[in-house]
């Protein structure tokens, strides 16, 4: 069970899979909708690795040294893609990035909020252009990073930290 948000898109809902749980969409859901939003408790450490157990894979990163547990969240239910069709836009908000047909599973690429030392490990989500392994962004081949950012769906932290470094 999650807990409902009031930003949580109407038109999805929380199915299991099998792998565990994910969010699937009810009708046709066009690009540019708010699916979700990460809301929940702030925890500082400078490495993922070093958050509590629990939070490890789950936390979403909101600035180098800053993590957001949303616990039970529509957000945090959401699975990892390489191939997504949602995006991260401000901080904490999941938006589709094209048409999310109905019956459709809603994905983000998790390397998108990600700058640390977190790997999720092997990679399930089964696209075509699947890289294997879950990581940072800068982990990223140079064409997705350009995608992404070209897209607007990275992370403000990440956009802001690349400019500070050029």
């Amino acid at each position: 069970m999650h807990n409902p948000f009031i930003t949580d898109n109407p038109h999805v809902e929380v199915r299991q899979t099998e792998k565990g749980r994910g969010v699937f969409a009810l009708k046709d859901i066009p690009a540019g909708q708010l699916i979700a939003e990460f809301v929940g408790n702030i925890y500082e450490s400078d490495l993922a690795t070093q958050l509590p157990t629990k939070m490890v894979n789950h936390a979403l990163q909101i600035s180098p040294t800053q993590y957001m547990y949303a616990e039970n969240r529509l957000a945090e239910i959401i699975n990892h893609s390489c191939d997504p069709n949602c995006g991260i836009n401000s901080l904490t908000k999941v938006v589709s990035i094209k048409c999310i047909r109905s019956g459709e599973e809603i994905t983000w690429d998790y390397a998108m909020t990600e700058m640390s030392d977190w790997k999720l490990g092997n990679c399930l989500c089964g696209a075509q252009r699947c890289r294997g392994i879950v990581g940072s962004f800068l982990d990223l081949p140079e064409n997705i990073k350009r995608e992404y950012l070209a897209k607007g769906i990275v992370s403000d932290w990440i956009r802001k930290e690349l400019l500070l470094s050029f």
